[in-house]
């Protein structure tokens, strides 16, 4: 355990001195001089090793304090430089904004893995927790349900066609895709997004019982989540959804009739 311990404190610490000057106080250098694709990989390589160590889970709750909270600070930082960035449909999985949004949500993942590793010894700032399930709603409104849905796509995105200038490849619709009312396939980097929510959406279902939030933090997730139900070309987000909600149903008693209501107003007209 002891090994197990000093591998893991090492391993974060090295993480958090990438946020740092050479006098050892907080800088900016890093986000705003690293590019976006060396970021990706670096937080990509802690979240595997942070997983590797997972079956540990008695030395993650011992943990130094200052520790969790400047990794979590510093994930924060990455998180928000992707956290309302949008996909479009000429988007390419190389563009920047993609790679942003990858980094985003990784950061994402792994600041709610440390928070189910840690929370029964520390108690992990709220802010932190809530903006991943924002981030996590933002992602599975704006970039995920509109390129498989267009009554969604047409409430919350028009303007997904749009060139962003980040590719001289224009993506072009395809007929008989067989998703409702559209044509076009959804651009790669949205499996990608797909792949890291779905990832986000389980770990929340974890993390809920034992870590309470606002409901007014939570409350749009769980509508998010509904969403998820009435759109059948993305089936592997279904059983994610029921999972998700029925673990805020259970911890949020105040909130269990208007979940219900919602739950019914939103499913009954499919």
């Amino acid at each position: 355990v002891s090994n197990a311990l000093n591998e893991l404190i090492t391993l974060c610490t090295s993480f958090n001195a990438r946020f740092r000057n050479d006098d050892g106080l907080e800088s900016e250098d890093y986000m705003s001089k690293t590019s976006p694709q060396e970021i990706l990989r670096d937080v990509q390589r802690f979240s595997a090793e942070i997983l590797r160590l997972t079956p540990h889970a008695e030395v993650f709750q011992k943990l130094p304090r200052d520790v969790v909270f400047s990794c979590i600070h510093n994930l924060v930082n990455v998180i928000r430089a992707g956290s309302e960035t949008l996909i479009f449909a000429s988007s390419t999985d190389k563009c920047e904004s993609s790679v942003r949004i990858m980094s985003s949500l990784e950061a994402v993942v792994l600041v709610e893995r440390l928070v189910a590793r840690v929370s029964n010894a520390i108690v992990v700032p709220e802010e932190s927790l809530g903006l991943c399930i924002d981030v996590t709603r933002f992602h599975l409104q704006k970039n995920i349900l509109p390129f498989y849905d267009a009554r969604i796509m047409a409430a919350v995105r028009p303007h997904i066609h749009e060139d962003t200038g980040e590719t001289s490849q224009p993506r072009k619709e395809n007929a008989g895709a067989g998703r409702r009312g559209l044509k076009a396939k959804a651009p790669k980097p949205v499996d990608m997004v797909k792949d890291r929510v779905l990832a986000s959406m389980d770990l929340l279902g974890d993390i809920t019982p034992s870590v309470k939030i606002q409901a007014s933090v939570s409350y749009p997730l769980i509508r998010a989540a509904l969403q998820c139900m009435t759109v059948h070309a993305v089936p592997e987000l279904k059983p994610k959804a029921v999972s998700l909600i029925s673990s805020l149903y259970t911890s949020y008693p105040d909130l269990r009739e208007n979940i219900l209501d919602d739950t019914f107003g939103t499913l009954i007209p499919y």
